[in-house]
């Protein structure tokens, strides 16, 4: 007797084992399909703005424009020398806005988000048109 139910309890651990196996590569295969066939992140779908050239035109001033890579940089051109453009680090906050840095990446020198209509807002209440 005593055998008996020490071959049914064996014989249930190895089942039990063998189907927790078989539902753990069950698991692991349908993980393993869903990354293969997932779509990757692309650099503008994690960046809204790159690619895009922003203009804002002061009467007094002229234009400013700045282009937004997708390798987090903008590509700034001033009014007073429009063939020299300047290379500034950005990211895009938690909050969804532009933010380009300094020259040494200390302070913020812009922050702005995009309306609906695809102009950027700055935080001063600047309106920058999207110029593509």
């Amino acid at each position: 007797m005593f055998k008996t139910v020490l071959t049914y309890v064996a014989a249930k651990k190895v089942i039990t084992c063998v189907v927790l196996a078989a539902m753990l590569i069950g698991v692991m295969a349908v993980a393993c399909v869903a990354a293969l066939f997932a779509p990757q992140a692309s650099a503008d779908e994690m960046n809204p703005y790159a690619g895009k050239t922003f203009e804002m035109t002061d009467k007094d001033a002229g234009t400013f424009s700045f282009y937004v890579t997708g390798d987090n940089h903008v590509m700034a051109v001033y009014p007073d020398n429009d063939r020299i453009g300047y290379t500034y680090n950005c990211f895009v906050a938690e909050s969804g806005e532009l933010v380009i840095l300094d020259r040494n990446n200390d302070n913020s020198i812009f922050v702005g988000a995009m309306n609906t209509d695809g102009s950027l807002l700055e935080s001063d209440g600047t309106v920058w048109s999207c110029a593509d």
